[in-house]
């Protein structure tokens, strides 16, 4: 387990948020800790524990997620999914809506995401445009490889009307060490130089409506990278 934030309700309750983890075998000799679900306990001022509420997954296993509440005080947990604990590409979008008065579940939707949708739009008002789609999306999902798991979540938008604007990106770090020697005045010299990279890649933005559907899927071309 591990905490990652502290909300607010509008009783007065403090929910804190954390992620769990789950030992799977990912070989006849390995084991692997992958995350598993989000955590969402809620507690009193006095520090007592009173609900924990459940967030679904599908049994997916979760490579990164982010918990954000809207003006009306509902929580929302979004996350990204993987089918493959070996490959951790991002096949899928899981999202819940929970009232955290009452602890229910008011949406929940899990929905399959490849790199084949990016930039395609849905149009609310255009019922051809949205038959178009759908038939699109008929291919099997394990027939597409899936985004790279270096997304990470930057920021979750919510609106008026509970639609989720999810932005990520992609996001490496390495560090290299190099050693150098040499032969100086009968002495042997070594200098070791450690450079540290930070990658920033790629942007790619998720719109989720109301009822949890993908409305389009959109990656913007970027690469940055910082060296100390």
């Amino acid at each position: 387990y591990v905490m990652d934030d502290v909300l607010y309700t509008r009783d007065k309750k403090i929910v804190v948020t954390g992620r769990v983890f789950e030992e799977v075998q990912t070989s006849r000799k390995r084991t692997k800790k992958v995350f598993k679900r989000v955590s969402l306990e809620k507690f009193g001022l006095d520090g007592k524990k009173e609900a924990e509420f459940p967030t679904t997954t599908g049994g997916r296993m979760l490579l990164s997620a982010k918990v954000v509440t809207n003006g009306k005080g509902d929580i929302f947990v979004c996350g990204y999914y993987t089918n493959d604990v070996k490959d951790q590409m991002i096949n899928g979008i899981v999202v819940n809506r929970i009232n955290p008065l009452t602890g229910e579940v008011l949406m929940s939707s899990e929905k399959a995401i490849d790199p084949s949708m990016a930039g395609k739009f849905e149009d609310d008002n255009n019922d051809e445009e949205e038959k178009k789609e759908k038939s699109k999306k008929k291919e099997p999902e394990e027939e597409s490889e899936g985004f790279a798991h270096s997304y990470q979540f930057k920021k979750v938008l919510i609106g008026q009307d509970n639609s989720i604007v999810l932005i990520a990106e992609q996001f490496q770090y390495d560090v290299r060490t190099s050693v150098q020697s040499s032969f100086v005045n009968g002495q042997y010299r070594t200098r070791t130089t450690t450079t540290y990279y930070y990658t920033s890649g790629d942007i790619m933005t998720t719109r989720i409506g109301g009822d949890g559907n993908i409305k389009f899927v959109s990656v913007i071309p970027k690469w940055q990278i910082e060296r100390t």
